[in-house]
């Protein structure tokens, strides 16, 4: 039975397979991350159940064979929007880290790549709350999970966040939105290796 399944995202990996994630309600909110081989047999899976707010938004296989997945988390701290999340699942299936990015706002990513260092960028959003917005977020975690640095950027708008991440000759270029009077506008950026604008 599939109904109340939200399907966020679907990627194919390297050996064949497949990879579904997304969320479902089942008396209370259910992540769940699910592996399945070129046969449609199931490999490994994983539900995370809270009852304010969990998702998997985004996932990308990395070189290793190791799966990244990105959304929000809600446990943490009891929040409805929840807090951003990441979640590292190697080849076979075992949880290498799962990190929840707490921050004492809610935030959300929406996309992921991986880096040369073996760890990972995360793009998003998160919410200000002393100036009553969100601001677009990016985030550099460690090969562990832990996080080595993170930038916001803020264009004075109501909501700005980051919802793509490409690898540049010069670091990354980023793509996203910002939206002041409810019409949302695109932007383009770009950083260096350390998170800066160039």
């Amino acid at each position: 039975d599939t109904s109340g399944y939200g399907l966020n995202t679907l990627i194919s990996t390297e050996d064949g397979g497949v990879v579904i994630a997304g969320s479902r309600y089942e008396d209370s909110n259910v992540a769940y991350v699910l592996k399945k081989d070129q046969f449609g047999n199931t490999l490994w899976k994983y539900s995370f159940y809270d009852y304010y707010y969990v998702n998997f938004h985004t996932a990308t296989e990395l070189t290793d064979g190791s799966i990244l997945l990105g959304g929000a988390n809600g446990s943490a701290n009891n929040r409805v929007g929840g807090e951003a999340w990441v979640m590292k699942i190697a080849a076979d299936g075992q949880v290498i880290y799962n990190t929840i990015l707490y921050n004492n706002h809610y935030g959300y990513v929406d996309e992921l790549i991986d880096t040369p260092d073996g760890g990972a960028i995360a793009v998003g959003y998160t919410y200000v709350s002393s100036v009553r917005r969100d601001d677009a977020w990016i985030i550099k975690l460690s090969a562990n999970g832990g996080i080595d640095w993170q930038k916001y950027f803020d264009a004075g708008n109501t909501v700005d966040a980051f919802e793509n991440i490409v690898l540049s000759s010069n670091g990354y270029i980023l793509s996203g939105r910002t939206d002041a009077t409810g019409n949302s506008t695109p932007f383009i950026a770009e950083i260096n290796t350390s998170g800066s604008m160039l």
